[in-house]
């Protein structure tokens, strides 16, 4: 399959990382078993087009940031993704990396601060999950 490109590389790279996506599956299902997790596969589409939390779809997502214009949620897509997989699936889940901790460096450690909705973090800003 590699070397019969046609002048397609889209189309072979994409076989090519549909092998290696497969492959991944296979073995992450394989060591699930081994601590006896059951592996469910299920469709990501649309699964990061409304807020986990009000279910809303007044979202806008850029690049990897989904953002909530009605309560302000800030994430990673592939985590509220995940999230409302769970929701669909009727799983109880657990939402731990969905409530941001603000911390600003002042040189010497990180110090909470209340997050502020409408201002985007500045270089010395980390949002982490609440323990």
């Amino acid at each position: 399959i590699r070397n019969n490109s046609h002048n397609n590389g889209k189309a072979n790279a994409m076989v090519n990382n549909f092998w290696s996506f497969d492959y991944i599956v296979k073995r992450f299902k394989e060591r699930a078993e081994e601590y006896g997790i059951e592996v469910e596969e299920k469709s990501e589409y649309k699964t990061s087009s409304k807020c986990p939390f009000c279910h809303s779809e007044d979202i806008v997502t850029r690049g990897r940031l989904f953002r909530c214009l009605y309560c302000g949620l800030e994430a990673n897509r592939d985590a509220v993704g995940v999230l409302n997989i769970g929701s669909r699936e009727g799983e109880n889940i657990n939402r731990v990396v969905a409530y941001p901790l603000l911390l600003r460096w002042d040189g010497m450690r990180w110090e909470p601060r209340r997050a502020v909705k409408n201002r985007s973090m500045i270089p010395p800003e980390a949002r982490i999950s609440r323990l």
